[in-house]
């Protein structure tokens, strides 16, 4: 039953990762009932195999063009741009651009702390970072990002991200499959483009592994010169 509404519900409603990570969750929530003796037997003990990504689908959260870049950043509002703007210059994980707190960026240099890996990235402020502080919405709340009404986020981002990403996929201005996690890869690719060595990149992008920052650049052509590296990125 389980399986059949991750196949026939989730799946054709929501996507595979979602009907995948259902299941997930499933699992260990059998395991700790089992354990308490709410169930008496475990019905996702064994393997499951998780539903495979097609051959001739999409590549998740592929890295933006330039004239995807172009198009977003010209047309955010200030609550929008902040967000999109963090994510583009630091490469930060969406959780990471919501908690990130003012006190993180002091004399032109962002230093954060990633939750996912505890990595500490320390990075120069990019013009167009810059540019989206300067017009951020009047607030007195301790996060950098908050909505249009000066607000943390809380809740409704992603409703008001859809919603202006399909404005602009309507007017022919940016190709369907732009995600917010796509910026990092497109962090990812510029800096491996600018002559940065996986072992560099891994470093701004706070991951952990220098394999991990190869999946983030894989996208990249390789690089004719190397470059002055992020400030001099042509968002």
């Amino acid at each position: 039953s389980i399986l059949e509404f991750r196949d026939e519900i989730l799946f054709k409603k929501h996507g595979r990762w979602l009907a995948n990570y259902c299941v997930t969750v499933l699992s260990l929530l059998f395991v700790f009932a089992l354990d308490r003796g709410i169930v008496k037997t475990n019905s996702l003990e064994g393997r499951i195999r998780k539903i495979k990504k097609a051959p001739d689908a999409p590549k998740a959260n592929r890295a933006w063009t330039a004239e995807e870049l172009e198009a977003v950043f010209s047309a955010a509002p200030p609550h929008l741009r902040l967000p999109l703007a963090m994510a583009a210059c630091l490469g930060l994980r969406f959780s990471d651009i919501m908690k990130a707190p003012l006190s993180a960026l002091r004399g032109g240099v962002a230093r954060l702390r990633t939750s996912k890996t505890g990595q500490m990235i320390s990075i120069p402020v990019h013009p167009l970072l810059a540019s989206a502080l300067a017009a951020r919405p009047t607030s007195d709340a301790v996060q950098i990002c908050v909505n249009s009404g000066g607000k943390p986020w809380k809740s409704g981002f992603n409703a008001s991200w859809i919603k202006f990403r399909n404005g602009l996929e309507a007017e022919g201005k940016i190709e369907p499959g732009l995600t917010i996690h796509g910026l990092r890869h497109t962090l990812g690719k510029m800096l491996k483009e600018a002559g940065l060595a996986d072992g560099q990149i891994a470093d701004v992008l706070g991951q952990s592994s220098v394999a991990m920052a190869r999946h983030y650049s894989d996208e990249a052509q390789l690089p004719q010169v190397s470059k002055e590296i992020v400030l001099e990125l042509d968002w």
